[in-house]
């Protein structure tokens, strides 16, 4: 994002704001005065093109104002709250398994910067696959967390979820196992243009991309008779 934008404290902008005006305002009014009266006649050309300069030059100043203001902190967070919530849950209700198409429940919580998601088949309900999504401007995290009870269950899962993994790296993922009593995480990141947000085709890429790695891993695990939903404790 930063490639395209031009930044500017507020003071500058309103004088640059009011030079511009003052100038488009005299250049015009040079330029009327010289066509009414005849008086001056060879200003009309040079006024003329001051005018149209500065009508230029407002137009560019007004596009900067609104970018910088799409691109502010709170605007960021909103749009990255909009793609995690509106976005990526669309995707993942798209995706089907067996003709079926994935419910998923969301879980916003304003302490935690990621979002929660469960992600179902409909045939069967009882087990949700919880992953955990965050969106850090350059960089895109996702987690996904899995029932064990540790040694073999812990390799059972891996087992499981290797050819998907191994799959994502190919999408630019890194990926790490993270183990714990109760159930065993894999921290999955991808680096994301900084202008992620203003660019609708990327948005649309990772959310797909996420959507599509997800009902490969819920396949897997029916697959492998592999239950998905945690313990209460761990979710």
């Amino acid at each position: 994002m930063d490639r395209f934008l031009i930044y500017a404290p507020n003071w500058v902008k309103n004088c640059a704001a009011i030079l511009l005006v003052v100038l488009f305002a005299t250049a015009f009014g040079v330029s009327a005065h010289a066509l009414v009266t005849g008086e001056n006649r060879d200003l009309i050309a040079p006024a003329f093109s001051a005018a149209q300069a500065a009508g230029v030059g407002i137009i560019i100043l007004g596009v900067i104002s609104f970018t910088e203001r799409d691109a502010s902190p709170k605007a960021l967070l909103a749009k990255s709250k909009g793609w995690l919530l509106h976005t990526l849950k669309g995707a993942l209700e798209r995706v089907t398994l067996d003709g079926r198409r994935l419910s998923v429940d969301i879980t916003e919580t304003p302490e935690d910067i990621f979002i929660k998601y469960r992600v179902r088949d409909p045939r069967t309900p009882a087990d949700a696959l919880e992953m955990h999504v965050f969106l850090n401007v350059k960089r895109l995290w996702v987690y996904y967390l899995f029932p064990s009870s540790g040694g073999d269950d812990a390799e059972r899962v891996a087992q499981a979820v290797q050819v998907t993994f191994e799959g994502a790296k190919g999408a630019g993922y890194e990926w790490t196992q993270v183990k714990h009593p109760a159930r065993v995480e894999y921290h999955l990141s991808a680096p994301i243009d900084a202008d992620f947000l203003m660019k609708p085709t990327e948005q649309l890429y990772w959310a797909q991309d996420i959507a599509s790695m997800t009902r490969s891993l819920i396949a897997s695990a029916q697959k492998n008779r592999m239950p998905l939903t945690l313990a209460p404790a761990q979710a």
